[in-house]
């Protein structure tokens, strides 16, 4: 089976927002990332009543750090995605996609073969070690931060079985 694949920007964004929030790395610096403001604000509250600051300043400070913190806990999620589209957007400008525009995917018994303009890669099935999904994509892992990337629109009616062939050859 051949898949050819067209990839645009969204793609890429989707595959590091995927990464970022379904990947052990990327969960860890999503938590990290959380919780980050809130720990800074108790501890400098904790500065300030070990330094014996006025009760109504702690209070409007502990007031402040408080709607901070609340804020950074629930626009974690947004923040991230804004900085990989400004990334996305700064490499663009600069002309330095690490992606390539168009592949084909070719799907046989052993390993896929994925080939660009500038490149052939031989994956072989046991080197696959997650499958990452979201609304619009799979995401075949084979390496840390490596995967290839399937639009669900460049499968068509072959979605259902490509999933379920890689699924079986995989073991994932």
């Amino acid at each position: 089976m051949r898949i050819q694949i067209f990839l645009n920007d969204e793609d890429f964004i989707a595959y590091n927002i995927a990464f970022q929030f379904q990947t052990p790395q990327g969960r860890k610096a999503v938590t990290i990332n959380r919780w980050l403001t809130p720990v800074l604000s108790i501890l400098m509250l904790l500065i300030f009543w070990l330094a014996d600051f006025k009760s109504y300043l702690l209070i409007s400070e502990a007031v402040v750090l408080t709607g901070l913190s609340i804020y950074s806990v629930l626009t974690t999620e947004k923040r991230i995605k804004k900085r990989i589209r400004r990334q996305i957007e700064q490499m663009k400008t600069q002309g330095k996609l690490p992606y390539e525009n168009e592949a084909m995917l070719e799907v046989m018994e052993d390993a896929l073969m994925e080939y660009t303009p500038s490149t052939t890669k031989r994956i072989a099935w046991s080197e696959i070690t997650q499958l990452l999904y979201d609304e619009e994509h799979i995401f075949l892992m084979f390496s840390a931060i490596q995967a290839a990337i399937v639009p669900y629109r460049c499968l068509g009616p072959m979605r259902e079985p490509f999933i379920a062939y890689v699924r079986q050859r995989t073991g994932l």
